[in-house]
């Protein structure tokens, strides 16, 4: 008899403080029945940790990473979005330019390719995959 998948993973980090850990959590993809990134939970005790991931089980929480790129990037790369006032928040200057190139890449590359996926469902391996084909297939630059 197979053993119940659990909905959620916890993993102990050490943090940059000798001896000291916190505890990160992955949540089951209903898609594709793995686990998602890794999440930081903010706690240091276990007890606590199941409590946290519970809660987001029953208030479903979990749900941003269901939701599919080409929404998540709407407005990302706008003088007002996400992007450009995280940078400028931390002090950077941003130009115009560069936030309507990569508004373009964005439309031109990476919608076309994976903006009917969830971002909870895009890893790391898939994307350096995506990359090389993409450099591979199209010729283009490193830098575009």
């Amino acid at each position: 008899m197979e053993r119940q998948k659990s909905p959620y993973s916890i993993q102990k980090r050490p943090t940059t403080k000798k001896n000291r850990f916190i505890y990160y959590a992955k949540f089951r993809d209903s898609e594709t029945d793995g686990y998602q990134s890794a999440i930081s939970t903010g706690y240091t005790r276990r007890d606590d940790v199941i409590r946290w991931c519970e809660e987001r089980l029953r208030n479903g929480t979990n749900a941003k990473a269901r939701i599919k790129l080409s929404e998540y990037v709407q407005g990302f790369w706008d003088i007002d979005g996400r992007y450009a006032l995280g940078k400028i928040a931390r002090g950077h200057t941003i130009s115009n330019g560069y936030l309507e190139i990569a508004e373009s890449n964005t439309r031109n590359h990476l919608i076309p390719a994976w903006g009917g996926l969830a971002i909870g469902s895009l890893t790391a391996g898939k994307i350096d995959s995506w990359v090389i084909n993409l450099r591979n297939s199209s010729g283009l630059a490193p830098r575009q």
